[in-house]
């Protein structure tokens, strides 16, 4: 998809529109740099996000903006210095981009028997977790259809790998303040103490998100009735093949 056709998805009209209601109040004193409003900053994805709501896009908008400079400045989300300042966390794997979609979907892979909180922080988990969403926003393809996750919970420790925080972090990120849409968690393999964790920590996740998470336990079949086969990490029975190392170093190399 060309950026031109991503652009002419949204009326013209809509655009001046949403422009306009982001340059008034105390929206218009954010002034993010415009070398930043690049992926999931795009105008455009905010109008998207909203389903074209321009003053639900212009709220959003602004909570993006306003806490984005809070917690990290002007710094560039998708730059490799960025991703050099979290390297430790990126290697970990809990949270991992591969090349895979479903019904155009970015796949999200998350196992959070990786978030090891001897060495990470809830907050270096919130880092991690918006430069993974703003590199899958890179894409058009992306913004246009939004991701979905498959999380495994396998060897889970509740002790080790668990932090309200962390939910509290994420929920907020998800519910107040990233323009992304997920259209479903699929969680497999979790294991027999995580439905009353899940209890707890859903207070602090989006309502529409908790909708929207699917316990399969071991039924890995059930995966393919979401996600292709090539989608599917051929731990889970599927065929995909990521190799997140390589992905990293790349990433960090040429950028």
């Amino acid at each position: 998809m060309s950026s031109c056709s991503l652009n002419e998805s949204i009326d013209a009209g809509l655009m001046e529109a949403f422009k306009i209601a982001i340059s008034e109040g105390k929206r218009s004193r954010l002034c993010p740099p415009p070398h930043l409003e690049k992926g999931m900053a795009l105008p455009i994805n905010f109008l998207l996000w909203a389903k074209l709501d321009v003053d639900k896009a212009a709220k959003r908008y602004e909570a993006y903006w306003s806490t984005r400079l809070e917690l990290f400045g002007e710094a560039d989300l998708e730059s490799q210095e960025f991703a050099s300042s979290i390297e430790a966390e990126l290697r970990t794997g809990a949270i991992e981009l591969p090349d895979a979609r479903a019904n155009g979907r970015q796949v999200l892979l998350v196992r959070m028997r990786k978030m090891d909180y001897t060495v990470m922080t809830p907050e270096s988990v919130r880092s991690l977790f918006w430069f993974v969403l703003h590199q899958a926003y890179l894409s058009e393809e992306t913004i246009q259809n939004g991701v979905i996750g498959m999380n495994d919970m396998n060897d889970l420790d509740k002790g080790k790998n668990i932090r309200l925080a962390t939910a509290k972090y994420l929920g907020s990120s998800i519910g107040n303040i990233l323009p992304v849409r997920i259209a479903g968690i699929k969680i497999v393999r979790q294991p027999w103490f995580f439905s009353a964790v899940f209890t707890v920590l859903s207070p602090f996740l989006p309502t529409k998100l908790v909708s929207r998470v699917e316990f399969l336990g071991g039924d890995l079949e059930a995966l393919k009735e979401t996600f292709p086969a090539s989608s599917i990490p051929q731990e889970l029975g599927g065929t995909l093949d990521h190799d997140h190392v390589a992905w990293l170093d790349g990433l960090l190399k040429e950028q």
